[in-house]
């Protein structure tokens, strides 16, 4: 594959399955070397975007996968999936205010966002937020 790569440097499918089997085996820095190979990363697609964070997210760098996230979620302003996503990694970079705002406007989005409205009880939660939260879990457990 990696030959494949180096003959077709444009070739986004055999990046993204070469990068993917990378972070399968829990090589994320392979995986981060294949994609920066590729070039700017403001030059791939949200889907490969989503990827990419998630591969800086193995490899424990919160902060590029918050980068890469939010280019995703410039190509695509309208999707919950990509605001929730961007919270959580805001989340876990202990950037609470921020995945919040993210978080609320998934809901605000779609409504009825399973996963947004888990991680939104959640982060309340880590705010000391407990009323929040509690009603927050209530309306995701749909009480």
């Amino acid at each position: 594959m990696k030959g494949h790569l180096e003959r077709r440097s444009g070739d986004l499918d055999a990046l993204a399955v070469t990068a993917g089997l990378a972070q399968e085996l829990g090589r994320p820095a392979e995986a981060l070397a294949l994609y920066a190979n590729f070039g700017p990363r403001d030059r791939l697609p949200p889907g490969q975007l989503v990827r990419l964070a998630d591969i800086h997210q193995q490899a424990g760098q919160i902060d590029e996968a918050v980068a890469c996230a939010r280019l995703a979620l410039r190509a695509a302003p309208g999707s919950a999936d990509l605001h929730v996503l961007l919270g959580g990694y805001l989340a876990r970079a202990e950037r609470r205010t921020e995945a919040l705002s993210e978080l609320n406007e998934a809901l605000r989005l779609q409504p009825g966002h399973r996963a947004g409205r888990l991680a939104l009880a959640r982060v309340l939660a880590w705010e000391h937020r407990y009323e929040d939260s509690i009603t927050a879990y209530r309306t995701y457990l749909g009480q």
